[in-house]
C-alpha cells in the first residue's frame, strides 16, 4: 500500500479525525508527501514555526478539511519535551507505520533481521526504499548489510537506480568532498547521523580496508582514506624504504589493495566523474608529495599507480638520460607510464613524441655503418630499414608541434627536440653522402638494378587485363607511403608493396609526367619538358597524352573525384585507366610552411587516399588500383643559414635549391654531376644533372630549405608503388594469435601479459577482434577488455599487444582463468590459460 493511501485510511477508519501528526526523524519522506497530489478537501502542511496561525487556520478556515502536519523529527511522546502543538497532538492523532513485524512476515524476511527492522520500519516502507528492496526480498538476498547500502545508496542520491556496492559508496563518499558538492554533502552527512546502523556499516568497511574511519562531525570526513588511498595506490608493490616520510599510511592485506584498486580504477575510470575524483585526491591528499615519493623510490621503481605530477618527473627523467643513450629502455617505461595514467591529454602527447624520438634513436643505432659497398645495397637497406629514420623523425617533428607549452617539463622536450633535429640532420646527411660516393665510384646509377620510374607504365598498367586506376600522389615520400601501405593492408584486400627510383631531377614537371606512357622525353627548359613532342602542362593536356596510348581513358584531379557523388564516380571509373592526381602533401608544404604544416599535410595525405583506396575497391568496383608518387621530399626543421646554402657560379638552364641542370661538366666542390639522359628518359645527352653532396641545399633566393626535392637523396628518388587488387572477404582468414607468457601470476589484482599476433594483416590474413577477460570458475571478475589485432609489420616485435587486466569482483580462488574470445564467438574461448592468484598466496604469508 503506498504511503498516501495508508494517510487515506487513518481519515477512513475515523470519520471524525481532523489532524494527523506525520513524525519522520529521518526526513526523507517530507518530499514524497509534498509532491502528491491529494484529494479534494485534504491539506498537507510541513510547519516550522507560526504555531498560533495554524491553530486559527484548523480551527477556522480548515475547520471542514483533513489535514496532514509533517514534522522532521521523531514522535514528541518518544523525546518527552515540550511540543507547540501538543494539545492539538492529543486532541487528534499521530501517523504510525505498519507493524514491523508483518512487515517481515509479509517480505518472509528471516526472524534474525527482527531489531533491525524493527529500527527501521518507517524508513523501509518508504516507496524508494521498497523499490530498491523488493528484488531482495523476492530472491532471498537481503540482508542488513545490503539495507545499510541500500539506506546509504538513497541518501547519495534522490533516485537511485540499484544498490551501491561499498566501493562505489566510498567513491561517492571521495566525490562529495569535492568543494563544488557542498550541499549535496550537508545533506548526505545529516541523513547519516539519523542512521547509526548505516554509519557503522561505512566505519566498518572504511576500518577493513583504510584502517580508519569517517570522521562524521568534523570538515576532514574523509581526509585520511583519501591520502591511504593516493599513497597505496602508488607504492603497492614496492618494499618499504625506511627513507619514506609517508610509511605510517602503508596497508599490506592483499584484500584491502584489491579494493583500493578497484576504487581507484573505478574513480578515475569515467571521463566526467574522474576528473572531479583526481581533483579530490589533489586537494585531500595534497600533503603526499609524489615527488617525494619518486626520491625515495626513484624514477625506475614499478608504482602501481602514476599520477600526472609523478608522471612529469619519471617522463622528464626519461627524455634527459635515456631518449638517445637507452632507447629501448625509454620505451618501455614511457609504454608502462600510458597504461598506468590514463585520461591525460597532455601527458600523452608528450609520450607520443618522446617515443617517436625513442624510436628514431632505436632506428639509428640498428644502421651499423653509412658506409655500404654497392648502390644496390643502398637501396635495399633504404626499403627495409633507413626509411624508418624518416618516418619515426617525421612523427616525433608532428607529435612535437601538438605539445603546449606551458606543461610542467616543457624545456626539456625543447631540448630533446633539438638534438634530435641536429642528429637526424647529421645522420641522414652521412647516409646519402655515402650513398653518393658509392655511386661515383662504381659506375653510377647503370648500377642501380631497381626498376625505373619512367617505366611505370609499361610495368605496371599496360600488362593489368581488366580496368586498372592509378593514383599519383605528389611528393608522396616512401616512408609515408608505408605508413599508407598499414592503412590499406587493414582492409580486406591484398596490396603489394614495391618501388622503383624516380628519375633526376626529382621535380614535379618532370617526374609526374614520365609516368604516362610516352615514347620520347626531352628537356626545354626549366619547368619544362616535351612527351613526344607536346608540352604537358594541366590534367586536360595529360588526358590527351594518356588517350594516344588507352583511348578510353581518362586523367582526373583528387579533388574532382571527392566532391563528385557516388554514381559520377562508378561512371568515371568505367574506363579502361584512370589517372588521378592527389597534390596534398607537396601543394602544403612549398612556399616555406609552417614545419606543422608539412608534417599534418603527410597525415592528411593517409588518410585521403586510404578513404580513396576503400572507396575505389568498395563502392566504385574498381578491381585494380596502383598508387604512386613522382618524387619524395627531404625534410629538416633546422633553421638553414645562408653559409650552409651553396652558392652555384656556373651558368644553368634552371637551378633549385636541390639541382641545377648545366652543359658544364666542370667538377664544383660538394657537387656530384650525371648526365642527364642516364638518369632519366630525357633525350638530351648534352646536360648535366647537377646534385649537392648529401642533404645540403644550394642557395636560391625563394627556395624551398626546410621541404625540398629534386636531388639525389634516397628520401627524394626511391619512389613507392602499392598494388592493390579487390578481393572477396570470405576469402581470407583472420590472423591467429597466442599469449607469449606460459605462466600467468596475479600480484595485488591486476595480471600482466603479452598477445602476440601471429600473422601480419594483408593477403591472405585479416584483422582478428578479441576480448580478453578473468574468470573464477564461469564468473567474470575483471572488465572485458576488448584488443584489435590489425597490425601489418612484418617484424613479430611489432606485432606484440601489452595487456593488463585488474580485478573488479573480490574472489577467493587460488587459481584463475584467462579467457580470450574471438568478438564473433563469445562462446567457445578462443584462448585459455591458467593464472596464480598470488594475491592469496601474499595473504598467506602474514
Amino acid at each position: 500500500m503506498a504511503l498516501q493511501d495508508k494517510i487515506y485510511s487513518y481519515f477512513d477508519r475515523n470519520p471524525g479525525l481532523h489532524v494527523l501528526f506525520f513524525f519522520d526523524p529521518t526526513g526523507m519522506k517530507e518530499e514524497e508527501l509534498a509532491d502528491v497530489q491529494w484529494r479534494e478537501g485534504y491539506r498537507f502542511l510541513a510547519p516550522r514555526g507560526g504555531w498560533f496561525s495554524i491553530k486559527y487556520l484548523i480551527d477556522r478556515d480548515w475547520a471542514a478539511d483533513k489535514v496532514i502536519l509533517y514534522f522532521a523529527q521523531l514522535s514528541p511522546f518518544k523525546l518527552k519535551q515540550e511540543f507547540p502543538l501538543m494539545d492539538l497532538l492529543r486532541a487528534n492523532m499521530e501517523y504510525h507505520d505498519e507493524d514491523y513485524a508483518a512487515f517481515m512476515q509479509h517480505y518472509k524476511l528471516k526472524s534474525d533481521y527482527a531489531p533491525y527492522v524493527s529500527s527501521h520500519i518507517a524508513e523501509l516502507q518508504s516507496d524508494k526504499m521498497l523499490a530498491l528492496l523488493k528484488p531482495h526480498f523476492a530472491d532471498g538476498s537481503f540482508n542488513t548489510d545490503l539495507a545499510n547500502r541500500a539506506f546509504i545508496s538513497l541518501y547519495l542520491d534522490k533516485s537511485p537506480k540499484l544498490v551501491l556496492d561499498w566501493q562505489n559508496i566510498i567513491i561517492r563518499l571521495i566525490l562529495l568532498a569535492d568543494p563544488d558538492e557542498e550541499a549535496k554533502r550537508s545533506t548526505f552527512y545529516g541523513r547519516l547521523a539519523k542512521n547509526m546502523d548505516a554509519y557503522r556499516a561505512i566505519d566498518a568497511k572504511l576500518e577493513r580496508i583504510f584502517g580508519c574511519k569517517l570522521l562524521l562531525n568534523t570538515e576532514e570526513r574523509v581526509n585520511v582514506v583519501v591520502q591511504k588511498l593516493k599513497y597505496n595506490s602508488i607504492v603497492q608493490s614496492l618494499p618499504v624504504s625506511k627513507a619514506d616520510n609517508y610509511k605510517q599510511l602503508r596497508i599490506e592485506d592483499p584484500l584491502a589493495l584489491q579494493d583500493i584498486n578497484y576504487i581507484m580504477e573505478q574513480g578515475t575510470a569515467d571521463t566526467k566523474r574522474g576528473d572531479a575524483f583526481r581533483r579530490v585526491l589533489r586537494t585531500l591528499a595534497a600533503d603526499i608529495h609524489e615527488q617525494e615519493i619518486v626520491n625515495v623510490y626513484g624514477v625506475d621503481a614499478p608504482y602501481w599507480t602514476v599520477t600526472p605530477n609523478m608522471a612529469w618527473a619519471i617522463l622528464q627523467a626519461v627524455i634527459e638520460n635515456k631518449l638517445d643513450t637507452d632507447p629501448q629502455q625509454a620505451l618501455d617505461r614511457m609504454s608502462e607510464l600510458l597504461m598506468k595514467c590514463t585520461n591525460q591529454a597532455a601527458i600523452a602527447e608528450a609520450v607520443a613524441f618522446s617515443t617517436f624520438t625513442a624510436q628514431y634513436y632505436e632506428a639509428a643505432k640498428a644502421v651499423k655503418s653509412p658506409k655500404l659497398n654497392t648502390p644496390d645495397e643502398y637501396v635495399s637497406r633504404y626499403c627495409s630499414e633507413f626509411y624508418l629514420l624518416d618516418y619515426y623523425y617525421r612523427k616525433a617533428v608532428g607529435s612535437y608541434y601538438t605539445l603546449d607549452n606551458t606543461v610542467p617539463m616543457f624545456a626539456s622536450l625543447e631540448r630533446a627536440k633539438d638534438a634530435l633535429d641536429a642528429h637526424y640532420h647529421k645522420f641522414v646527411n652521412r647516409i646519402n653522402f655515402e650513398w653518393i660516393d658509392c655511386l661515383n665510384a662504381t659506375g653510377g646509377f647503370a648500377r642501380v638494378t631497381l626498376p625505373r620510374q619512367q617505366d611505370f607504365f609499361d610495368k605496371y598498367v599496360k600488362p593489368m587485363s581488366v580496368k586498372v586506376v592509378v593514383i599519383i600522389s605528389d611528393a608522396l615520400r616512401y616512408e609515408v607511403a608505408k605508413q599508407l601501405e598499414e592503412r590499406l593492408t587493414q582492409l580486406r584486400h591484398p596490396t603489394r608493396f614495391e618501388a622503383v627510383l624516380a628519375m633526376l631531377p626529382t621535380e614535379t614537371c618532370y617526374c609526374k609526367n614520365a609516368l604516362l606512357p610516352h615514347d620520347t622525353l626531352h628537356f626545354v627548359e626549366a619547368q619544362k619538358m616535351m612527351v613526344d613532342g607536346q608540352l604537358l602542362v594541366d590534367t586536360a593536356s595529360r588526358q590527351k597524352q594518356l588517350q594516344r596510348y588507352v583511348p578510353n581513358a581518362v586523367c582526373k584531379q583528387y579533388k574532382t573525384i571527392a566532391e563528385n557523388s557516388r554514381d559520377e564516380n562508378r561512371e568515371i571509373c568505367k574506363h579502361e585507366v584512370v589517372y588521378i592526381y592527389h597534390d596534398t602533401i607537396d601543394e602544403s608544404s612549398h612556399g616555406n610552411k609552417p614545419t606543422k604544416a608539412i608534417a599534418d599535410s603527410c597525415e592528411r595525405a593517409v588518410d585521403e587516399l586510404a578513404r580513396l583506396v576503400k572507396s575505389l575497391h568498395g563502392s566504385w568496383n574498381a578491381t585494380h588500383v596502383i598508387v604512386t608518387s613522382d618524387h619524395g621530399f627531404l625534410f629538416n626543421d633546422i633553421r638553414f643559414e645562408e653559409k650552409d646554402k651553396q652558392k652555384v657560379d656556373e651558368d644553368a638552364a634552371e637551378t633549385k635549391s636541390r639541382y641545377y641542370i648545366t652543359s658544364s661538366k666542370a667538377d664544383v666542390t660538394n657537387i656530384t654531376k650525371f648526365p642527364l639522359n642516364e638518369v632519366s628518359a630525357f633525350d638530351n645527352a648534352d646536360l648535366q644533372v647537377a646534385v649537392p653532396v648529401g642533404t645540403n641545399r644550394l642557395y636560391k633566393e625563394g627556395g624551398d630549405y626546410v621541404f625540398c626535392h629534386g636531388g639525389a637523396a634516397l628520401q627524394e628518388m626511391i619512389v613507392p608503388v602499392i598494388v592493390s587488387h579487390r578481393q572477396d572477404d570470405e576469402r581470407r582468414g583472420s590472423v591467429e594469435a597466442m599469449v607469449l607468457e606460459p605462466n600467468l601470476r596475479m600480484t595485488s589484482s591486476r595480471v600482466k601479459f603479452t598477445v602476440l599476433q601471429k600473422d601480419a594483416v594483408g593477403g591472405a590474413n585479416k584483422e582478428r577482434n578479441i576480448l580478453c577477460a578473468i574468470f573464477d570458475g564461469d564468473t567474470q571478475v575483471s572488465p572485458m577488455l576488448p584488443l584489435t589485432l590489425n597490425r601489418a609489420e612484418a617484424a613479430p616485435d611489432a606485432r606484440k599487444f601489452p595487456v593488463e587486466l585488474t580485478l573488479n569482483k573480490p574472489t577467493t580462488a587460488g587459481v584463475l582463468e584467462l579467457r580470450i574470445y574471438d568478438a564473433d564467438d563469445l562462446m567457445n574461448p578462443y584462448i585459455k590459460k591458467s593464472i596464480t592468484n598470488n594475491t592469496l598466496i601474499q595473504m598467506d604469508d602474514f
